[in-house]
């Protein structure tokens, strides 16, 4: 999916002066079906930018990512399970990202793995990032994994760019969580959902961790 790594690329380089925040929210259905958004927000970007030169038109020309959101309806569509894809990209309002549904677990490793900088992925070799048990959801992004986002970046230099983004995650279930065991998590009031925020930076080179175990 170099699609996908050269629009992260061309928004780090475009982003240097300013803070953005990468969200993905996956939403889970009973039978462990469900959707997975991403986005990246750069309103504040825009909105600096938009102060400093009045008139935005050649801005939005720059930050125009029509052609690589094009490109991944070709990455996704031999994947098995996964469906739906709706890109987006917002330019007055500062978002652009993609939406898809995935058919199970294995059908979301496949696309992640792809999203992380894998080539030639499959349900087979797909890291099992996303393992779900007996009332149970196990993730396990373990840092070899980022690592392949992290070499895809290769240079020092824009892995300290990355520093001024932040990663929200966000896990949506249609189950009454019981117990979570990583701390960095907030579960919401209903015991729904879990969410936390790290530093994009820390988050690839292996200081935050957001693997755990949720059990309902």
């Amino acid at each position: 999916m170099k699609t996908i790594r050269l629009l992260f690329l061309n928004l780090i380089a475009l982003f240097i002066v300013c803070s953005c925040t990468i969200k993905q929210t996956i939403n889970y259905h009973e039978d462990m079906s469900g959707s997975n958004e991403i986005i990246i927000d750069y309103g504040d970007f825009i909105e600096q930018m938009g102060s400093l030169m009045g008139d935005s038109t050649d801005l939005d020309k720059d930050i125009d990512m029509k052609e690589s959101l094009g490109g991944l309806s070709e990455s996704f569509k031999n994947m098995e399970g996964v469906t739906n894809l709706i890109t987006l990209q917002e330019q007055k309002e500062g978002l652009v990202g993609f939406l898809f549904d995935f058919k199970d677990t294995e059908s979301l490793n496949e696309a992640m793995s792809g999203v992380l900088g894998g080539e030639g992925s499959n349900k087979k070799n797909a890291p099992k990032s996303y393992l779900q048990k007996k009332n149970k959801l196990i993730l396990d992004f373990d840092n070899q994994d980022l690592g392949k986002m992290k070499k895809s970046i290769g240079d020092e230099s824009m892995m300290m760019l990355i520093g001024s983004f932040d990663y929200e995650f966000t896990v949506n279930l249609p189950f009454t969580i019981k117990s979570i065991d990583n701390k960095i998590y907030t579960v919401s009031a209903d015991r729904k959902s879990i969410s936390a925020t790290v530093n994009l930076e820390d988050y690839i080179s292996g200081n935050e961790s957001l693997s755990t175990t949720v059990k309902w």
